[in-house]
């Protein structure tokens, strides 16, 4: 066993080397290099995060980097029990442990516990954009188009990241070629590439070949003229898909209210008007700081209902906190 300080002086060689490595998707190399450390002689105090508040541990990152390079260049089946195992030791980090068990469950071909678990991951209505594209990665194995290409639509509405939704882009682009049309598959697809030539990256030569075939096929419809074009006439192909799909499901107001809730409150910085209530099973909800009790601190535990609200920033259905008191 090393000293302290030689062990946090070796794992911050490492995790240098790991941050590089996870950044250009070189599983390969995470896999050796988080051997070379193991995780009880790391920390298990949560580190800080912008706000103040706990973020992950150190033995926390291990486990989550090893489980996905396990996934990626390991054994998958092996990477499940890992990911079930985190889920208990790391239980505020659950939501990312338990999308490496639905991930691995994935790879593994195991499609209907794949797609039971993700769904897990947003029983409360709402989502990460990365969750709602592997979903319908899932989805789409499964042979359900149409229902994948709403929670794509869903995920490019929740992220204004441009660069970061390349790959989302192009799987919407080609699921439109099965689905939705020619003229939708040549926005997203050029979309995608105009993207990636802004940024200076290259672009796919399936995404290359796809969108000369598709210029011969649309002869007398012009593509997006520039990247701007091209978001606004995907922005009105999202926006048309998920309001579609979601006028045949029930919304979160036809479901009620929600009842005798319990939830960790979580402050916030002090000039935000709004926190927000963590509930056992690791559901959020908004909740304006002049509706708390009076003398409620952070980290206190909460009884409140809960109302349908709507998030104007991830543009979706979310919960409103309401009726908040003391236990």
């Amino acid at each position: 066993m090393l000293e302290p300080e030689e062990s946090t002086a070796k794992w911050a060689t490492v995790r240098r080397v790991l941050k590089t490595a996870k950044s250009r998707k070189r599983w390969d190399v995470v896999s050796t290099w988080i051997e070379r450390i193991r995780p009880e002689e790391l920390s298990a105090v949560p580190m800080k995060d912008n706000t103040g508040h706990d973020g992950w541990s150190d033995q926390a990152l291990w486990h989550y980097l090893r489980i996905r390079s396990m996934i990626e260049v390991g054994d998958k089946t092996e990477a499940v029990s890992f990911a079930q195992n985190a889920i208990n030791l790391f239980p505020k980090q659950q939501k990312f442990f338990r999308r490496l068990e639905a991930l691995a469950h994935l790879r593994l071909g195991m499609l209907a516990d794949a797609e039971r678990l993700y769904r897990t991951l947003y029983r409360g209505g709402s989502a990460d954009w990365w969750i709602l594209h592997e979903h319908a990665q899932v989805l789409r194995e499964l042979g359900k188009d149409e229902d994948a290409l709403n929670l794509m639509c869903k995920a490019a509405l929740s992220n204004k990241k441009l660069e970061s939704l390349v790959a989302l882009f192009s799987d919407i682009g080609f699921l439109c070629l099965k689905t939705e049309g020619k003229e939708d598959a040549q926005n997203h697809l050029l979309l995608c590439k105009r993207i990636r030539e802004e940024k200076g990256w290259s672009v796919p030569q399936t995404v290359s070949s796809a969108i000369a075939v598709l210029d011969k096929e649309l002869l007398n419809i012009p593509g997006p003229a520039d990247l701007n074009a091209a978001l606004a006439e995907c922005q009105k192909f999202w926006r048309r898909m998920v309001g579609r799909h979601d006028s045949h499901e029930p919304s979160l107001k036809s479901r009620g209210v929600k009842r005798m809730l319990k939830g960790k409150l979580k402050m916030g910085p002090p000039e935000r008007p709004y926190c927000f209530l963590l509930s056992d099973t690791r559901e959020s909800y908004f909740c304006r700081k002049s509706d708390l009790p009076q003398g409620a601190t952070d980290g206190v535990i909460l009884q409140f209902d809960a109302m349908p609200s709507f998030d104007k920033k991830k543009n979706q259905e979310s919960w409103k906190a309401v009726n908040v008191r003391t236990m």
